[in-house]
C-alpha cells in the first residue's frame, strides 16, 4: 500500500498534465484562428478601399477604354472581395466552435483540478495512517525481536537483509509467497502445525501459516 501512493500521486499529476496540454491546444487553436481572421479583415478593408478608390474613378474617366479596363479591375475586387467575406463567414463559425470547445476543456481541466486535489489529499491521509501504522508495527516488531533467542534473532536478520527485508512470509496454499515455489505437501502440513521454525528450501524465508486457515 505504502508503495502504491506514489505511483497513485504520478497517474494523478499524469492526468492533469494531459488536461493542461489539452487545454492549451485549445487555447493556440482559438489563438491562430483569431490571427487568421484579423489578417483576412484586414485585407477585406485594403480590397474595399481599393473598389471604392476605383468606383470614384469612373466619374473622372473620359476614354472608353480606360473606363472599360476599370471596369474590369472592379469586378476583380468585388469577387476578391467576396470571396474574403465568405472566408470570414467560414472562420468566424470555426472560432465560435473553437470557442466552446475551449469553455468545456476549461471545464475538464477545472474538474479535473478538483479530481486531483481530492486524490491527494486521500493518498495524504493515507500515508499519515500508514506512518502511525508503522510506528505501531516498529514498536511490535521490536518487543518482538527483544524476546527472541540470539541465534533466532541472528539468523531472522541474516534473512531479513538478504531478502530485501522481509525474513517472514505467510504461507499461502502449497506455494511460497516470497519466490513462488511450490512446496512439498508434507512440508506444508509441518509449517501449518507451527510445532518448530521452517524455512523455504529455496529463498529461505521463514514461513508461517495464515492464522485463519
Amino acid at each position: 500500500m505504502k508503495k502504491q501512493i506514489p505511483k497513485d500521486l504520478d497517474l494523478c499529476e499524469e492526468e492533469h498534465k494531459r488536461i493542461e496540454e489539452e487545454l492549451r491546444k485549445e487555447e493556440e487553436l482559438l489563438f491562430e484562428k483569431q490571427k487568421k481572421r484579423r489578417a483576412l479583415e484586414g485585407e477585406l478593408e485594403t480590397e474595399s478601399e481599393k473598389l471604392k478608390k476605383y468606383q470614384r474613378q469612373l466619374f473622372e474617366i473620359k476614354d472608353n477604354k480606360e473606363y472599360q479596363a476599370l471596369l474590369h479591375e472592379i469586378a476583380g475586387e468585388k469577387e476578391k472581395i467576396s470571396r474574403l467575406e465568405e472566408e470570414i463567414l467560414i472562420l468566424l463559425e470555426e472560432i465560435d466552435e473553437c470557442s466552446n470547445s475551449l469553455e468545456h476543456a476549461k471545464q475538464r481541466a477545472e474538474e479535473g483540478k478538483n479530481r486531483c486535489r481530492e486524490k491527494k489529499s486521500e493518498l495524504e491521509r493515507k500515508t499519515e495512517i500508514l506512518k502511525e501504522e508503522l510506528i505501531v508495527r516498529e514498536d511490535e516488531r521490536k518487543r518482538v525481536l527483544a524476546r527472541m533467542k540470539p541465534d533466532l534473532l541472528a539468523s531472522y536478520e541474516r534473512i531479513r537483509k538478504g531478502r530485501g527485508g522481509v525474513a517472514v512470509v505467510t504461507l499461502d496454499a502449497g506455494t511460497c509467497p516470497g519466490c513462488f515455489t511450490a512446496l512439498p505437501p508434507q512440508f506444508v502440513n509441518e509449517v501449518r502445525k507451527g510445532s518448530q521454525i521452517l524455512t523455504c528450501e529455496h529463498c529461505g524465508r521463514i514461513l508461517i501459516w495464515r492464522a485463519d486457515e
